[in-house]
């Protein structure tokens, strides 16, 4: 038995939409490696480009002394759940 041409519209609008879901969700993953890598690097290198000064400031209120190692550990973390994302 065929397909009737309802059927088979749905699935081919169904996988073009399962496909851009994919997409977006590799561009997202690659978006958390970058900024993950930037942090977990910046960190290590104890930089002090303008972005991760703010981070930095704002990582010294709770972490005080701490705040490098923190930023490091964190930028780990969100590389790997880039990672996660981007192959999901």
């Amino acid at each position: 038995m065929g397909r009737s041409k309802a059927s088979t519209l749905h699935d081919s609008y169904t996988s073009r939409v399962d496909r851009l879901y994919d997409d977006v969700m590799l561009i997202w993953g690659l978006v958390m490696i970058g900024i993950g890598t930037y942090m977990a690097v910046s960190a290590a290198m104890k930089s002090e480009a303008i972005p991760f000064r703010y981070l930095v400031a704002r990582a010294r209120i709770l972490w005080k002394d701490r705040t490098y190692p923190f930023l490091l550990v964190a930028g780990l973390l969100i590389a790997v759940a880039g990672i996660a994302v981007a192959l999901a």
